[in-house]
Order: structure tokens, then sequence, then C-alpha cells
């Protein structure tokens, strides 16, 4: 039970790192005109896919996504659209 605590404390807390990294980014001119492209399926699914075959984990990408997600950076369609291509590109 200990084991299992601590690794969903661990998962926690490594989302909650990756958000205050990517908080800056909101002040970033190009940064949130860059994410409102995703927001067509076919550009999201790429952006996924390539991330997720630099970073080799969907778990990695997913996590930035639902990052930049809570800080208001991502919204729902692109999400999606980054998901299915962080499925694709694994």
């Amino acid at each position: 039970v200990g084991t299992a605590v601590f690794g969903l404390g661990l998962v926690f807390f490594g989302l909650g790192q990756m958000g205050a990294a990517v908080e800056p980014l909101q002040a970033a001119g190009g940064f949130p005109r860059w994410m409102e492209r995703l927001e067509s399926p076919l550009a999201g699914a790429a952006a996924g896919a390539a991330t997720t075959l630099v970073v080799q984990s969907s778990s990695a990408t997913m996590g930035l996504a639902i990052a930049l997600a809570e800080r208001g950076l991502l919204a729902l369609p692109a999400g999606v659209a980054v998901m299915l291509g962080a499925e694709v590109g694994t």
C-alpha cells in the first residue's frame, strides 16, 4: 500500500512540476498563438505524434498536454487531437 501511495504522489508531484515549468509560456507571445493552431485535428495529431517521437513516451506527451491544459494554453479540441497523435506516435 505504501508503494502505491508513494507512486501516486510522485505522479502528482511530476504534474505539478511540469505545470510550473510551462507557466512562463503564457507570457510568451508566439506560444499561445501556436497552441491555438493545434485545434485543427490534423495539426494537433501531428504535433502529438512528433512530440511522442522526440520524447519516446506517449505518457510524457499526455502529461505535458495536461499541464498545458491546466494553465489554459491548450483547449479541449486541441488536447484530444494531441492525445490521438500521441497514441499514433507510439
